[in-house]
């Protein structure tokens, strides 16, 4: 199962993407599941987010691993989750945002701090979900 992982300092894994699902009809969707565990508060959802999100994140990832830029999102279609990456003045990445439910009558903040050595297996886990977008598409 082709996962998606973001970790803190302490290579906790904090989020997770999983059980993608792709479809291609007039935009290009992967659909799949967020579940966010810090050990004290946990939350979980699925949602959709279009493929050019997907893209954007990566593109934006290699450039703050090579500081050229000092902030990226990822901010998918249906509102429901916001990630925000700032690169810090010590080298360390503050990752911050939220996940709502689809009704957004309940929303959970969340913000934990990690460094740059997370980023090259996560742009390798979102390349390899891209790559392999075909066989996740869905067999409707």
């Amino acid at each position: 199962m082709r996962t998606i992982n973001f970790k803190n300092n302490d290579n906790k894994t904090i989020i997770i993407l999983s059980n993608f699902i792709y479809s291609e009809t007039e935009i290009r969707i992967f659909d799949f599941d967020i579940n966010i565990n810090d050990g004290i508060f946990s939350a979980r959802t699925r949602i959709e987010s279009e493929k050019y999100d997907f893209v954007n994140l990566l593109s934006g990832l290699k450039k703050l691993y090579d500081f050229k830029i000092k902030t990226i999102s990822f901010c998918p279609i249906e509102t429901q989750f916001n990630l925000m990456f700032s690169l810090l003045d010590n080298g360390q990445i503050k990752v911050s945002g939220y996940l709502s439910n689809k009704m957004k009558t309940s929303k959970l903040g969340f913000e934990f701090i990690s460094d740059q050595t997370f980023i090259p297996d996560l742009v390798y886990e979102i390349e390899d979900v891209l790559s392999n977008a075909s066989d996740l598409a869905s067999l409707e």
